[in-house]
């Protein structure tokens, strides 16, 4: 069996969950034997691709070098990349399944062209896409929060998008044009077999908007990893050594962390550390900036600010803390660094909310605060700082699912034979007629 994998971005230029999870399946689906392609679009102007779209990074590993402009209905800046360029690259590979992580700096379009391809193509070819969140239902990035109030989206619909989008850059858009786009989406969304949700709730938000094509939950799964032990303590020591891991955005709640500090227990304010590893700081409005430089000079032996990492440093940094705190605001599906903090035998605290909520058990292998609220992380931070409770926490963690466990399920989605109403037995069925 021949696999093209196809996703926004390559790990060893983009360190986002989505992207590191379709490389993982690729590197697993290759450890199986099976013929596996990874095509990963690319930002970066300075590499060199000959005068095409498409480099070679490694064996079996295609850089697509498309420069999207239009984000707004995700479309790419050239179709002749997608009806010649791609064309001929499946052309040329013959794959038997297309596997989508997004369309994010390729476009819609990839979806149709491979349906074409899955039409003329004379044998089952499927066509599945993984979700990983919500940009093709909201245009304010995919995070279904109000671009002026932060407030949390339920549901999409063009006039209330277009009310959120009012303010965003770089202009306002009608409720024509979101209305277009909807349409657009789903067109090429209904071309696709079987969709992958990480969680449940990511699932059931795409249900709720319409999409009527099977969708089956299964997590991005991860590598073997081994539990840590506990960072060694003095007597009576708490265990209030706490670290946010991650890209650093508006909608992931990061002032959340910073205003909770205030929010502590005087005697445990004197002793809690609070770690701060991410990239993007320097991207974001000048007043977080503000605030974390006046929190380090008001908390210079309590806040940390250690800027980006690498993921081979992933057990060094887990092992210097107790705890992971996820403050995120908006409807997280399944955080990559959540599972890798279950793999590595680390409590997670974390927003009520998304799917978030759905991965940790309140009390049992974490604790969940109320989404937004300082306040109510820190009297979370106060309970996992008691080493008692925290040891029960560490004890309740299960172990994140595997990515063999991953690559099992979807295998079985590739391998599995079309079903009535499927567009792949339609398209074989055409082309048959032909």
């Amino acid at each position: 069996m021949r696999v093209l994998l196809i996703a926004h971005g390559h790990p060893s230029l983009v360190k986002g969950g989505g992207e590191i999870a379709a490389y993982q399946l690729f590197r697993e689906l290759r450890e199986r034997g099976i013929d596996a392609y990874l095509l990963a679009a690319t930002r970066e102007d300075a590499l060199q691709h000959g005068g095409t779209p498409f480099s070679m990074l490694r064996p079996h590993e295609i850089l697509f070098h498309g420069q999207m402009r239009d984000f707004f209905n995700l479309a790419p800046a050239s179709l002749r990349v997608v009806w010649h360029d791609f064309r001929q690259l499946l052309a040329q590979l013959q794959p038997d399944a297309i596997h989508f992580h997004h369309v994010l700096h390729l476009g819609t379009q990839f979806i149709r062209e491979a349906a074409r391809y899955r039409t003329k193509a004379g044998k089952p070819v499927k066509l599945v896409f993984t979700l990983h969140e919500y940009l093709p239902i909201c245009a304010n990035d995919g995070q279904m929060v109000m671009f002026d109030s932060e407030e949390l989206c339920t549901e999409a619909s063009p006039t209330r998008c277009a009310y959120c989008l009012k303010q965003r850059p770089p202009r306002p858009r009608t409720p024509e044009e979101i209305f277009l786009r909807d349409r657009l989406i789903r067109a090429a969304f209904s071309l696709i077999d079987h969709f992958i949700a990480p969680s449940r709730f990511l699932c059931e938000t795409y249900q709720r908007w319409g999409l009527n094509r099977p969708i089956s939950v299964i997590d991005n799964g991860l590598p073997p990893m081994q539990p840590l032990q506990p960072r060694p303590l003095h007597e009576g020591q708490p265990r209030a050594s706490f670290a946010y891991l991650g890209q650093i955005n508006r909608y992931k709640g990061l002032q959340v962390l910073l205003d909770a500090i205030d929010f502590l227990e005087p005697g445990l304010r004197e002793q809690v550390q609070v770690h701060i590893h991410g990239c993007g700081l320097r991207d974001q409005h000048e007043s977080l900036q503000e605030r974390i430089e006046t929190l380090q000079q008001r908390y210079p032996r309590q806040l940390h600010v250690h800027g980006s990492y690498n993921r081979d440093e992933l057990t060094r940094l887990f092992d210097e803390i107790d705890t992971l705190v996820l403050p995120s605001i908006w409807w997280e599906n399944s955080p990559l660094v959540l599972q890798e903090a279950k793999g590595l035998g680390r409590p997670v605290i974390c927003s009520d909310i998304g799917g978030m909520k759905e991965k940790i058990s309140d009390g049992v292998d974490g604790l969940r605060f109320s989404r937004g609220s300082p306040a109510s992380l820190a009297r979370a931070m106060e309970r996992a700082a008691d080493p008692e409770t925290w040891e029960r926490l560490r004890a309740g963690i299960q172990p994140p699912d595997s990515i063999q466990a991953t690559a099992e399920q979807v295998l079985a989605l590739y391998r599995a034979p079309p079903v009535n109403g499927s567009p792949g037995l339609a398209a074989l069925a055409t082309d048959r007629a032909e």
